[in-house]
């Protein structure tokens, strides 16, 4: 009787710093908490990287010095991290509506991130 359900795959709005959590809103700005940002080895900055056939971002830690590195730049006082990747979304035809919620966050024993944008929730205000 019921075939048309979706089950939601988010989960409620809550903030668990113990988790690793990582967004990416509409002006292409990576939010990392600081669970996060531990776990890719507090890099002061990343390349941007990406795979279209599986629409991934996979984050680098990498020197500052390195012509196409992103800062990595603090935000607030609890530890949150900002990526300012509006070049890299624009490139690779990056569109998000609201922000979105990463919902499973790979990272490596490099630190290597990476982010499927096919396992998201939207989470943030926009058109409905």
């Amino acid at each position: 009787m019921y075939k048309h359900f979706v089950e939601f795959q988010g989960m409620p709005n809550r903030v668990d710093k113990q988790r690793v959590r990582v967004t990416l809103n509409c002006r292409g700005v990576v939010l990392l908490n600081g669970k996060a940002f531990e776990a890719m080895r507090s890099p002061a900055a990343v390349t941007l990287l990406f795979d279209e056939v599986n629409k991934i971002i996979p984050l680098k830690p990498t020197e500052v010095s390195r012509k196409n590195a992103f800062a990595v730049k603090a935000k607030d006082k609890w530890n949150n991290r900002t990526v300012h990747a509006s070049p890299f979304c624009k490139h690779f035809n990056i569109k998000i509506e609201r922000t979105i919620l990463f919902n499973e966050v790979d990272i490596d024993n490099e630190g290597l991130m990476k982010l499927e944008l096919t396992k998201t929730t939207s989470i943030g205000r926009g058109r409905w």
